[in-house]
């Protein structure tokens, strides 16, 4: 297995069909999967680091083991086991795979065998069809996946060996997944030809981890004029790629045209179940390892980053939900007022984000800001919504955009966020050196956001089972923030937010940052004393006071809040 060959197999098609249908008893294979595996190439030679050894020889080792052993090897030890694949198989080795092929004559009577490619995947569920159609079913993500040797392949029709593949998921924000892959080839872009191997590595967003195979492909049939198709179906992205640090499971359909032998791109569809969301929309882009751009392109059309304006003329604000255009898009937030204040000059502004599937008037309740607000002079408080279609439906399955790699004003939420402390401070008089950001799961990932990306705006941060997803910028400010969760029981959407915080905490650790961790251990929860000392916290940094907790917290203080 350690060499990958491109050899025609029509000669050794007899045995190689048997051999392969008597280990299919064992598996539960069916044939049309054996068939169209074996028929096209002899992809890894059992004895492939010795030429000189026989056919013979080849199959006795692999028939002479242990019944559940060699069966079990069906898909990588005897796909093809034959260094001269042109050879009759001898008469021991075809006497002894016989009587297989009479036991699954009638099993596998009926099945269809394609030249096109197609073949099914591990469940027995068919594949898409077609000339330029592919499938593997990786069950989980440490999934044994055979070696890949590139040296079969030719650089025709892409560059055989390591290859950078980048991803972009609009439906998520705009997430950038990066990957390594592993690439042989065989024929040309004008003629077509095959895919021979394609393995797939998951790699952290800082490219320092790179993940075991988590899907490896084989004899994917390219058209003349470079397009493929490849399905991947049941295989995950290990937590250590993830950027909630949480093993995700997905599937991926990969619509692409290779463009020359260094770039291949295109559309990638697909589903991540724990989320009950779909990849339509995606995109990739692969090219050789170490030609990858920073950042990297996710598409062909390369990076086109749309940069939006500052809104130039804001609406007349109420107390209440207002309406303005930001970014090209019409966006809703709600503006409460304290009460008791006669002027709202010299007021701070708490931003409060609402979570994935929230709401602005929920989150409110929820945070328990209204009671706050009531006390002493008060503050202004913003409740932004998150971006939403005609129906009313949230465009993201994550809300907002805290996952995308888009820091600045190329970044929608951003702009909305610069907009909106532009509008509330010209309608209203506030103090714009004490403005807050807070929020609550995806909300608390978007409060992190914004307090990293506009560090000259906000002065301090309250994010409660929330983080940062992307590695630690440079030019991240040093804001003070009290860091809530809920520990090892903090889930949702089966993604690990105990992890997220552990993550977030070594970050702003490690960049000086002044951080209060509360570890409330009530799970994926907002604690009822929870928007009282954050808002505490916040609004207790303000121009001329330095670290105003560094001496300790104050008393009334849940005892589960710790000053790192």
């Amino acid at each position: 297995m350690s060499a990958l060959l491109a050899l025609p197999c029509t000669q050794a098609w007899s045995w190689s069909r048997s051999l392969c249908l008597a280990q299919s008893l064992c598996l539960s294979r069916s044939q049309s999967l054996c068939l169209a595996r074996s028929q096209s190439l002899c992809l890894f030679p059992c004895l492939a680091r010795s030429q000189s050894r026989s056919l013979s020889l080849c199959l006795a080792q692999s028939l002479s083991k242990s019944l559940s052993l060699c069966l079990s090897l069906c898909l990588c030890l005897s796909l093809a086991c034959l260094p001269g694949c042109g050879s009759d198989p001898p008469a021991k080795a075809a006497d002894a795979t016989a009587s297989a092929d009479a036991a699954t004559a009638e099993a596998t009577a009926g099945t269809a065998e394609t030249a096109s490619g197609d073949v099914q995947a591990a469940d027995g569920a068919k594949a898409d069809g077609g000339p330029a159609d592919a499938a593997v079913d990786a069950a989980t993500a440490d999934m044994a996946q055979p070696a890949i040797d590139v040296q079969g392949g030719t650089n025709d029709l892409l560059q055989s060996g390591e290859w950078f593949f980048g991803v972009q998921l609009p439906p998520f924000g705009n997430l950038n997944l990066p990957f390594k892959m592993t690439v042989v080839t065989q024929g040309d872009i004008d003629k077509g030809g095959l895919i021979l191997a394609m393995q797939l590595r998951a790699m952290s967003s800082d490219l320092t981890y790179t993940s075991d195979p988590i899907a490896t492909v084989l004899n994917v049939p390219v058209a003349a004029g470079g397009a493929f198709k490849i399905v991947i179906a049941n295989t995950a992205l290990p937590a250590k790629a993830s950027p909630t640090q949480t093993d995700v499971p997905l599937s991926m359909v990969l619509e692409g045209k290779i463009t020359s032998n260094q770039v291949f791109c295109g559309s990638l569809d697909g589903e991540v179940p724990q989320f009950s969301a779909m990849l339509t929309g995606s995109t990739f882009k692969a090219v050789p390892w170490g030609k990858q751009t920073v950042p990297y392109e996710t598409s062909c059309a390369g990076n086109q980053a749309k940069i939006y304006k500052h809104l130039d003329v804001c609406p007349a604000l109420l107390p209440g939900e207002n309406t303005l255009t930001s970014a090209e898009r019409s966006r809703t937030f709600l503006v409460q007022l304290p009460k008791q204040a006669s002027s709202t000059e010299g007021l701070p502004v708490i931003f409060l984000y609402h979570g994935v599937g929230g709401q602005p008037d929920a989150m409110i309740e929820t945070s328990g800001l209204t009671a706050e607000q009531a006390k002493g002079q008060g503050f202004v408080l913003v409740a932004p919504r998150s971006e939403r279609d005609a129906k009313g439906k949230a465009v993201l399955k994550t809300d907002w955009y805290y996952t995308a790699s888009a820091f600045d004003l190329d970044n929608s939420d951003l702009v909305f966020f610069d907009d909106l402390l532009h509008c509330v401070g010209n309608q209203w008089k506030i103090d714009k050196t004490r403005v807050y950001a807070m929020g609550m799961s995806g909300g608390g990932l978007m409060s992190t956001f914004v307090a990293v990306h506009r560090p000259k705006a906000i002065a301090a941060a309250a994010p409660f089972s929330g983080g940062y997803l992307h590695p630690w910028p440079k030019e991240a400010g040093k804001m003070p923030l009290v860091f809530s969760w809920g520990g090892p029981t903090d889930k949702a959407f089966e993604q690990d937010f105990d992890k997220v915080a552990e993550s977030a905490l070594a970050k702003l650790k490690a960049n000086g940052n002044f951080v209060v961790a509360c570890n409330h251990l009530l799970g994926h929860k907002w604690p009822k004393e929870g928007g009282a000392y954050a808002a505490e916290f916040l609004l207790a940094h303000k121009p001329g006071a330095d670290k105003p907790f560094a001496n300790g917290l104050p008393a009334n203080w849940p005892a589960y809040c710790k000053i790192l």
